[in-house]
């Protein structure tokens, strides 16, 4: 009998020391789990701040990805003042439609950040539906559509 108890206190100091250990671990890494915890909120609103520094860049000054990504404008011979305004708005025409057989729809809000970004890259070609959709894709990856611009379908 005095072998069972000494084997039960055995194992119960040995199950006693073991949580002991293991607290005091968690107490010794609950700074550094802090620490990493802030580090990861930083890095989160370091990559917010640039991504709206990026977007404010986009719409305040002529941007280099924009005129990489973009067909450039190549001016044609015999075209009126009439027929390009008319080839812009079929490219855009063309670009909505294109989105909106993804579902999404490009409010009339949203034509101003449009308008603003090729008023700043003179070299691109509006008449090109390409060139909106770079533009859009760009916005895109800058999450920086709001819900009143741009609506697109539910993610199910």
């Amino acid at each position: 009998m005095r072998g069972i108890r000494s084997q039960r206190s055995h194992r119960e100091f040995l199950n006693e020391f073991e949580q002991e250990q293991a607290q005091r671990r968690e107490q010794e890494l609950a700074p550094i789990n802090a620490t990493a915890r802030r580090v990861a909120e930083l890095e989160l609103q370091i990559a917010e701040a640039e991504r709206q520094t990026a977007l404010r860049e986009l719409l305040d000054k002529p941007s280099a990805l924009i005129e990489q990504k973009c067909p450039k404008y190549v001016p044609t011979e015999f075209q009126t003042a009439e027929q390009v305004t008319a080839a812009i708005g079929d490219a855009w025409n063309t670009f909505r439609l294109s989105l909106a057989e993804r579902g999404i729809k490009i409010t009339p809000e949203a034509q101003g950040k449009f308008t603003r970004i090729l008023s700043l890259n003179k070299s691109v070609d509006s008449r090109q539906a390409k060139t909106f959709m770079q533009i859009y894709e760009v916005i895109e990856a800058l999450n920086g559509w709001s819900d009143r611009e741009v609506t697109k379908p539910a993610v199910v």
